[in-house]
């Protein structure tokens, strides 16, 4: 059996004078989350945020903000196409980006990324990306193409991770039963926030933090073919990143990962992450935001025996 770790997000920031995302209430954004054909798990709130943990990934909804990130074979363009009309449209967008990494199994999938962004074009003007070659990791990106007003000088940091060592995937099942508390190595890195996390049955992992208006989420597809992980946060300033980053990466000891930075005035820059570094590619983009996506993975032999394959 194999599962479809790797995400597809949205992330929109409404122009001012817009309505207070958090008043659209729970049942809307419930009802936007089932449009992806996900489901709500639980839910955190903090004095500036709402944190939803989903069947597949999390949803975060702040005043003037929301970021949904799922995976599996959900259509987020749906949920994406339902929050937008029911603002009014991209008129009321100050800032609007829709990601998807290149899948593990892209055949399972009921969409691909030039379908979603030619659906999402009809909604918002806006332009396509590729961040990296089409025969390595790569990231699609499309974005509407306006100067973004938002000041934010955060960076924002998604790390995502495949080829999890054995050790790492047996920390996320299959679980016994009475298994509580942070996953050995994140209690550190979580110190100081509220967390909200989900053991999937028989194997995986969901997290969701919240610390004011800064968030961290997780999420693990351990399985021996496809294993991936994923951590994003905005929690930290780019001269902190680095650290954190080596502690993640400690836990899931990945074969290969991608590092993806937004931020509009504070670069990330090149990480020393300790494992070689394949590709770093970077954009300025139409909203004033920077984009920069780096690739690396660990060294392996020369020769290799091949995987066989389920039939």
């Amino acid at each position: 059996m194999v599962f479809e770790g790797t995400e597809k997000k949205f992330e929109l920031v409404c122009a001012p004078g817009g309505p207070d995302l958090r008043e659209l209430g729970a049942a809307f954004w419930h009802e936007v989350v089932a449009a992806s054909r996900a489901q709500v798990l639980s839910t955190i709130h903090s004095d500036s945020v709402d944190a939803y943990l989903l069947s597949e990934s999390s949803l975060f909804v702040w005043s003037d903000r929301a970021l949904m990130i799922t995976c599996g074979t959900t259509r987020l363009t749906d949920a994406a196409e339902l929050v937008v009309r029911r603002l009014g449209g991209h008129e009321a967008l100050d800032f609007f980006i829709y990601e998807r990494k290149n899948e593990v199994f892209p055949h399972q999938q009921p969409t691909h990324f030039l379908s979603d962004a030619a659906r999402l074009k009809e909604l918002i003007p806006g332009s396509g990306w590729q961040f990296g070659p089409e025969d390595e990791h790569h990231l699609f990106l499309f974005h509407m193409d306006r100067k973004s007003d938002a000041r934010d000088a955060e960076v924002t940091a998604e790390l995502l991770m495949c080829g999890l060592s054995p050790r790492a995937r047996a920390l996320f099942g299959p679980w016994s039963g009475d298994e509580a508390g942070p996953i050995e190595g994140m209690g550190e890195i979580l110190e100081g926030f509220e967390v909200d996390d989900f053991r999937f049955q028989p194997q995986g992992y969901s997290l969701n933090a919240l610390r004011g208006d800064r968030y961290i989420t997780v999420h693990v597809t351990p399985e021996e073919r496809g294993s991936y992980a994923s951590f994003e946060t905005n929690a930290w300033s780019a001269s902190e990143l680095s650290g954190v980053l080596h502690k993640v990466l400690g836990v899931f000891e990945p074969r290969a990962f991608d590092l993806i930075a937004w931020d509009r005035d504070d670069p990330l820059g090149i990480v020393d992450l300790g494992v070689p570094r394949r590709r770093s590619v970077m954009q300025r983009l139409p909203s004033g935001y920077r984009l920069q996506m780096t690739s690396y993975a660990v060294d392996e032999p020369e020769i290799q025996g091949a995987q066989p394959l389920p039939l």
